[in-house]
């Protein structure tokens, strides 16, 4: 993947995540999870709802990284062309 790839993702999983729709979402269904894990009556019940709770934090984190990923993308296309302009000053 090209760096000026990774930047756009990056750019995208950011929107995603600093969305008030995504954050409302993510934040219902963590509550929604963690108050029937309370309440679960059997272990398979608890389980559940933890092996869910994993799954959503690993969905978050997975964009999470993506964003990152894509702020050192920007830094290296931003490097890229820093010393791209230095040797054209160079040469001119």
């Amino acid at each position: 993947m090209t760096d000026e790839l990774k930047a756009q993702r990056g750019l995208s999983a950011k929107a995603v995540l600093e969305n008030p729709a995504y954050t409302d979402a993510y934040q219902t269904i963590e509550d929604g999870l963690v108050a029937k894990w309370k309440a679960a009556g059997t272990p398979e019940e608890r389980e559940d709802c933890h092996r869910m709770l994993r799954v959503l934090a690993k969905f978050h984190t997975v964009l999470d990284s993506t964003m990152r990923s894509g702020k050192l993308a920007e830094d290296v296309i931003r490097h890229k062309q820093s010393f791209a302009d230095k040797l054209l000053k160079r040469a001119g």
